[in-house]
């Protein structure tokens, strides 16, 4: 089985998505045939909720989505930066949903 199939695309956007943060939140259509190239996820969805509480993201047990996003997100030291007190994160329809709560 294979492991981290969507890091590649987070990592693609991680320079798009701390942009969005510093901006105070907002909105990334992000590609569904990425997502679709990457792995099947037709029977169990794309979309995930995260809570966010300074810079600390949850683990999502049953979202490779959503744990490929935490891998990325941890990995990056401006993330960490920026993720100061509440932040949510919603994915639905491939769109990735950035706001400061």
């Amino acid at each position: 089985m294979r492991q981290n199939l969507y890091t590649q695309i987070w990592m693609d956007n991680l320079s798009r998505i701390i942009e969005v943060m510093k901006d105070g939140g907002g909105e990334l259509q992000l590609k569904k045939q990425d997502f679709e190239a990457a792995g099947n996820r037709l029977a169990s969805g794309y979309d995930f909720n995260l809570t966010i509480y300074d810079a600390n993201v949850p683990r999502i047990g049953n979202s490779a989505v959503a744990r490929n996003l935490k891998r990325v997100l941890d990995s990056s030291d401006e993330f960490q930066c920026l993720a100061e007190g509440y932040w949510k994160i919603n994915f639905k329809n491939f769109l990735l949903k950035i706001q400061k709560i």
